[in-house]
């Protein structure tokens, strides 16, 4: 039997932002943006809630992301029900698959074997969110 976890983790999906650089005393020092931080701190949080007692996966796995993102008053359902603009899928992927990095889901994404990603919008009685389903191949 094939072990599977899914979560939801709520709020707005964030993309990961590039490293920010800054330069003190003569030395450079890189960090990651506030918001993408909070992003993966928030991700990390409910995994581990979703995880348990459970242990993380150490063999190849299948990644499904689903990003509900909020819809635009402008846009309408019918007319264009896929967001085909910001943030991309590959960097909202990125957010997630380095956020649940270092023993919180896997002890490396190099672990992810097979990778699915969506990215839709709520309906107007939806909050946005994204859904997190890993299972072992």
């Amino acid at each position: 039997m094939t072990r599977a976890v899914t979560f939801i983790v709520p709020g707005e999906p964030v993309a990961k932002g590039r490293p920010r650089f800054s330069t003190r005393g003569g030395k450079t020092r890189t960090y990651t943006p506030t918001k993408t931080a909070e992003a993966e701190w928030s991700i990390r949080l409910y995994a581990v809630a979703a995880f348990g007692n459970q242990e993380v996966f150490d063999g190849p796995v299948r990644v499904h992301l689903v990003f509900v993102l909020r819809r635009p008053k402008s846009v309408s359902a019918k007319k264009r029900p896929w967001p085909s603009v910001k943030p991309d899928v590959d960097n909202l992927a990125k957010t997630v698959l380095d956020a649940l990095s270092a023993a919180v889901a896997w002890i490396d994404d190099s672990l992810v074997c097979i990778l699915e990603v969506e990215k839709m919008y709520a309906s107007l009685e939806e909050e946005p969110r994204t859904v997190i389903h890993i299972e072992e191949l």
